[in-house]
Formats: C-alpha cells, structure tokens, sequence
C-alpha cells in the first residue's frame, strides 16, 4: 500500500490496550518528504479492509522547533 507512494523505512502497529489490542493507529515513516508526502495524498480517506483510513504527514521539522 505505502510503497506505491515511495520507499518505507519502518513500521509500528501502535498497542497500548492492556490486552496488547492496537489502538487503532500505526505509524509509517518514508525514506523522505516527498514520499510522505505523496502517500498522504494518495491514501488518505482510502479503504483498508473495509474501513476508511485517515493517512497525515507528520512533520519532525516543525516538532523540533517547538521544542
């Protein structure tokens, strides 16, 4: 699915229930920003087995500067 937008670096299935249960979210990070980019665009509001997806580009660069 992301690979169609660019070239995935890594994964995280987020799981903080106290039965291991995903929260319902996943983090995906690409190899730049033109391919976050690209993936947002392309997949938000898509299907994922059966259910609408919400896909954002979180930007590191402007975390760091709040900090």
């Amino acid at each position: 699915m992301f690979t169609d937008a660019g070239h995935p670096v890594a994964f995280a299935d987020v799981k903080k229930t106290p039965e291991g249960r995903s929260r319902g979210f996943a983090i995906v990070a690409m190899e730049d920003a033109s391919s976050a980019e690209a993936a947002a665009e392309a997949l938000n509001q898509s299907d994922l087995g059966g259910r609408r997806i919400n896909v954002r580009r979180f930007n590191t660069e402007q975390r760091e500067q709040r900090e």
